[in-house]
């Protein structure tokens, strides 16, 4: 029963940590666009 519970806790922080990095990745991109489009509009 406790290495059942430690395997499903080990499953749960591993999908937390590919979310936290999913929506990390998601928020910078979005970030580097802004930025990006903000540059171009100063450029021309």
């Amino acid at each position: 029963m406790l290495l059942l519970y430690h395997k499903i806790k080990i499953k749960f922080h591993q999908s937390l940590i590919v979310l936290i990095g999913y929506y990390l990745i998601h928020f910078l991109k979005n970030e580097y666009y802004k930025a990006h489009k903000s540059t171009q509009i100063k450029f021309h």
